[in-house]
């Protein structure tokens, strides 16, 4: 099969797992939002962006190593498979022992401090559920993981909403997230165990190659993670009030909703650009330029209509996230190209770019933040996402380009293609 048509075909299985993930997401934000009311859910969402900051240091760049090495040999992903799941064992109980043990420090709120352990629990759910969509991915069967998608998130918001309404709070929501990670997990090895091979366990001294391998990987996923998710918990630690909090939580989150979409596309198209560059050069030509206008386009909708829809859905209790939704959906498309460009950059091998872009942005991104915050308040998140996001971008576009991955030209326009060979574009 033509390498393009496998990606888009294996795209359109992840790209619809994500899409409906991400629409059932936005319907039980808009519910979590209302129900609870700004201060409880500022706490729900910053324990969960507390717990994944742990989860990319339980992956440590494995997924792109995984669709590297089943890209290039079957046997070779199915034995990296199974030593990443033994490597992620491993690393499981000491990442959910600090994720509580380093959250509870300088925290008196009792409340919290039982949200950190449910969201433990799901750390652990959520890394080994996604060990099974990273094999679904890695193999092209991208379809597996759309199947647990509309099956979980919308059981998930269907729960977690019938729980919040029964008087459960804010806990109930928090339990129902980790017992839906932790199932979809399960149903996740049943289902990688019965429709493509059975589920081995490696631990061998193969292991520490396996992490140098996904290092750039892990930087660039903590990265992206702490773009979206950091904010949360700078706000948190200088003592931002609860209600503040909470505003600034849905806009964050909106802004991840869109940004992940790339981030999606470079996954996918990693076993096809690992076997040759050229098939990295067209999907980058075609993508590229259709992400950019996307997201620009859906920000400046963020800045005639955010405060007028946002008023519509959630009344008067976040008219701060009305007007931070603009410009932060702004960041999303050096964000996202950032993330893009970073995946196929992966995939032909420039993993020392990589790592530096990533660990120049996020030093950018904090150095600003924390001058800009005693003058700017929450309105640091904006002046520092954007100039780092940007130089991110910048870097990974200018390596692309150096590496004729990119054609200028091309970013400026959509491009017309027509794939007249297997790996050559036309």
């Amino acid at each position: 099969m033509n390498p393009l048509l496998s990606i888009a075909r294996n795209a359109g299985h992840l790209l619809g797992a994500r899409a409906t993930t991400q629409a059932v997401r936005l319907v039980y934000v808009a519910a979590l939002a209302r129900g609870l009311g700004p201060e409880l859910y500022g706490l729900l969402a910053y324990t969960q962006s507390w717990y994944l900051l742990f989860l990319p240091l339980v992956a440590l760049g494995t997924r792109e190593t995984l669709a590297r090495d089943f890209g290039r040999d079957p046997e070779l992903g199915a034995n990296t498979a199974a030593r990443v799941l033994g490597l992620r064992l491993i690393l499981l109980p000491f990442a959910a022992v600090a994720c509580v043990t380093l959250g509870l420090v300088n925290e008196p709120n009792f409340q919290i401090r039982l949200l950190l352990v449910l969201m433990a629990l799901a750390l652990i759910g959520r890394a080994l559920a996604m060990w099974t969509e990273n094999v679904f991915v890695a193999c092209a069967q991208a379809r597996f993981a759309l199947h647990q998608a509309a099956l979980f998130r919308p059981l998930e918001a269907l729960l977690g909403c019938a729980v919040l309404m029964a008087g459960g709070g804010v806990l109930g929501v928090a339990a129902v997230h980790a017992l839906s990670w932790g199932s979809q997990a399960a149903v996740g090895f049943w289902s990688v165990h019965r429709r493509l091979s059975p589920v081995r366990v490696i631990i061998d001294r193969n292991l520490p190659g396996l992490i140098r391998r996904g290092m750039a990987a892990l930087l660039t996923i903590l990265a992206l993670v702490w773009f979206t998710r950091g904010p949360l918990i700078l706000l948190r630690q200088i003592g931002l009030d609860d209600r503040q909090l909470g505003q600034i939580a849905l806009a964050l989150q909106l802004l991840e909703l869109l940004a992940v979409a790339p981030a999606v596309l470079g996954q996918v198209a990693l076993p096809a650009v690992s076997r040759a560059a050229a098939n990295g050069k067209a999907f980058l030509n075609i993508v590229l330029p259709w992400w950019i206008a996307a997201s620009l386009l859906t920000a400046l909708g963020g800045f005639a209509f955010g405060g007028i829809l946002l008023h519509w859905v959630f009344g008067d209790a976040y008219p701060v996230t009305g007007e931070m939704l603009g410009p932060l959906l702004l960041v999303s498309a050096p964000l996202g190209t950032a993330s893009l460009l970073s995946q196929v950059s992966l995939g032909i091998g420039r993993t020392w770019r990589v790592a530096g872009a990533a660990v120049v942005a996020t030093l950018v991104w904090i150095v600003v933040g924390l001058t800009a915050l005693p003058w700017l308040g929450p309105w640091t998140i904006c002046a520092a996402l954007w100039p780092a996001a940007c130089l991110w971008a910048g870097l990974l576009l200018a390596g692309a380009i150096r590496d004729d991955l990119v054609r200028p030209a091309a970013i400026l326009r959509v491009p017309r293609w027509t794939v007249t060979s297997d790996h050559t574009p036309s």
